[in-house]
Formats: C-alpha cells, sequence, structure tokens
C-alpha cells in the first residue's frame, strides 16, 4: 500500500512537467507545420515560373 501510495505522489508531483514538455511538443509540432506550408507554398509558385501556358486554346501551325 505505501508503495503504490509513494508511486502516486511521485506520479502526480511529475504531471505538471509532463504538461508541459507536451505543450512545447504541440507548439513545437504547429511552428514545424507552418514552416512545411510555407516550404510547399513557394515551391508550387517556383512551379508555376516553370509551366508555358498559352493565353488562348488553340493548336500552332
Amino acid at each position: 500500500m505505501a508503495e503504490q501510495r509513494s508511486k502516486l505522489e511521485q506520479t502526480q508531483s511529475s504531471a505538471p512537467l509532463q504538461v508541459a514538455i507536451r505543450e512545447a511538443d504541440i507548439k513545437s509540432q504547429q511552428a514545424n507545420e507552418e514552416a512545411t506550408g510555407a516550404a510547399l507554398e513557394k515551391s508550387r509558385l517556383s512551379l508555376s515560373y516553370c509551366r508555358i501556358e498559352a493565353p488562348v486554346g488553340g493548336v500552332i501551325t
């Protein structure tokens, strides 16, 4: 019983630290997601410069 109580107290005392760590992980992942989205948008823009598009449809003879 004392061992279980000790484990419970240890878990309760470390819980706020675990929450803070997880919150930091979430913020880090959100920042990574934003950076990845920006990189994707930059790549799409660069790709758009590589396309040759005719202003009207038709066949060149």
